[in-house]
This record gives C-alpha cells, structure tokens and sequence, in this order.
C-alpha cells in the first residue's frame, strides 16, 4: 500500500499499481485531498485470471476526494474506488477484462469513461456529467447493484448488465450512441428508472435487452418513478423486449421489438 498525500502526484510517464501482477492487496491509498495530474498514465495491473479487484485498486479514504487531472488516464484491468472529481479519462483497454469504477465520480468538468479493445468498465457508482464512449468492440456499463447518473453524454456502447438498479437525475442523458438495459439479457431484476423529471436526448438507441424466452419483465424495466416523467427526445430511438413504468413521452421513434409492456402511461 502507497499513501498518496496532500501534495498529490505529476505523472507525465506510467504509475503502475501492481507492477508484478502478484496476488497481494494493492493500493494506491488517498488518504487527503490530493490531484493526480500531468500527461501521463496511471495502470491498474491486475491479471487476466485475478478476479480479486482489491490487488490493483486506486481509493479514496472517507470524506477525501481524489481529482484526475484532464490530460490524465486510469486504464488497465482493477478497480477505482471512492469520491473523484474526474477531469480525464478512465479506460478500460484490457482485451475482455473489466476496470470496475465504484463510489461518487464527477465528471462534469470534462472528464470521459470509455472502454476499447472488448474490455468492459464495470460500473456501481454516483456519475455526474462528461461522456461515456467505447470503440466497436468496448462498453461502459452499471453492474448488478444500486447505481445513479445525472447528465452523462454516451456516444458508445453502453447500458446496465443484469441485475444492476440505476437512478436517472433531473440532468437525464444525452445519448448519441446504443444504451441497453439488461445488456447481457439476464434473468435478474434490471432498472433505468427517472427519479426526477428527466430527457433522454441524442441521436442514438435506448435500447429494452429482454431475452425473447424470458417471461420476467422485471428483467428489463424504463421509466419513471410516481409523480416523476421521462422523455425520449426528438431524434432518440426506444426499441427492445422489456417494460415500461410511469409517465412517458416518446417524441422520437417507438420501436418495439415484441411484447413490450407499458404498466402506466405512455404518451406518443
């Protein structure tokens, strides 16, 4: 374990967390307020085969909040853990492996999440602003537990995996590439659910990920809670298998892909 103190760190090169891939707790511990920036990289080290995420974690102590510098990256494979204010980008760019992010991340500074090579950021997180994006192959999604996000634009490939319980703020989505909920078409409970009167807006898909065998529609649930509205914007497309909650305004295009649900109301 490093601590990183008030002075923070300038990384115009490679800081690598786990350096060795070993099978031992590591972390690069925030103990103060403290900035990472420079030009440089900071590398989450984890093994393929490890699946023990606290062998290469960057994190936060209590009542700290750690900020990334804008020309700054996280990457790799391990896990990003507590209250950031992210000016930078967090990559995930490790074929087929994940980079988890949990905590309070802000990004409303500029900052982007992104995922490439097949590899996966694995979300359970508060996320305010910036971007979520991904090459072909990559996708930035909120993993099984409770999550929320206010303002992010996504111009990737992202979504919620099953059984993951995400809250949309009043600053909604914008949203320019493909969105799904329950990505991996799974058979636990999967929520994109607008606690505030919300817009999903943008050029892309909202995607209902429910698998054409699957009887549940809980496994795939849009909406909006009571006395709260979602809107699907002018140039957004809502397609999918699943159900939808509450009041809805759909001003773009309703696709449904077969047996989509409304429990409430929708508005076309």
């Amino acid at each position: 374990a490093l601590s990183l103190g008030a002075g923070g760190m300038t990384n115009n090169g490679t800081f690598t967390v786990n350096s060795s891939q070993g099978i031992n707790g590591t972390v690069l511990s925030v103990r103060q307020d403290a900035l990472i920036n420079g030009s440089g990289d900071v590398v989450l080290n984890l093994s393929d085969g490890n699946t023990d995420f606290s062998d290469a974690r960057i994190a936060t102590e209590a009542g700290i909040t750690l900020t990334i510098g804008s020309a700054q990256t996280v990457r790799g494979k391990g896990r990003l853990d507590g209250t950031v204010i992210h000016n930078g980008t967090i990559a995930a760019d490790r074929a087929g492996q994940d980079l988890q992010v949990f905590g309070d991340i802000d990004q409303s500074g500029g900052g982007e999440i992104r995922a490439d090579n097949s590899g996966a950021v694995s979300i359970i997180a508060s996320i305010t602003g910036g971007t979520f994006d991904s090459d072909a192959t990559g996708s930035v999604l909120f993993t099984p537990g409770s999550s929320s996000m206010s303002g992010v634009t996504n111009n990737g490939t992202a979504g919620l995996r099953s059984g993951a319980a995400v809250t949309l703020g009043a600053g909604g989505m914008t949203n320019n590439g493909t969105f799904t909920v329950n990505s991996n078409a799974g058979i636990s409970g999967t929520v994109l659910i607008a606690n505030a009167p919300a817009l999903i807006d943008g050029t892309g898909t909202t995607i209902l990920g429910l698998d054409p065998s699957n009887t549940d529609f809980n496994d795939a649930r849009l909406g909006a809670e009571p006395d709260q509205s979602l809107t699907f914007g002018p140039n957004q497309t809502l397609s999918g298998r699943g159900r939808l909650l509450g009041e809805i305004e759909v001003q773009g295009m309703f696709a449904p892909g077969g047996d989509t649900v409304d429990t409430v109301a929708a508005r076309p």
